[in-house]
């Protein structure tokens, strides 16, 4: 009996060995997963910001129409005076 008191020791000791050496291994893991999840949550907002500037992108689009549809016919107007002015002070070219 009194043998299988230091071959309990020694498995004990042993036991704790391998639980100080698997720690570092558990928090590894851990601090993987927990990288993946703050990856995971990157891709999402940078999903979310890209949805957010197509939606932007489509507003400015309507905008520029909306400028064209406004600006076209004041821009033709100036070009119509600018000829009639270039025309009074004789500098027509055309």
């Amino acid at each position: 009996m009194s043998e299988l008191n230091p071959a309990r020791r020694l498995a004990k000791d042993i036991a704790k060995v391998a639980d100080v050496a698997l720690d570092p291994f558990t928090d590894f893991i851990e601090n993987e997963r927990q990288l993946a999840d703050q990856m995971a949550t990157w891709a999402e907002l940078q999903h979310q910001l890209a949805d957010q500037m197509a939606a932007w992108a489509k507003a400015q689009r309507h905008l520029a129409a909306a400028f064209e549809l406004w600006l076209t016919p004041a821009a033709g107007a100036a070009r119509v005076t600018t000829r009639t002015l270039h025309r009074i002070a004789g500098d027509d070219q055309g």
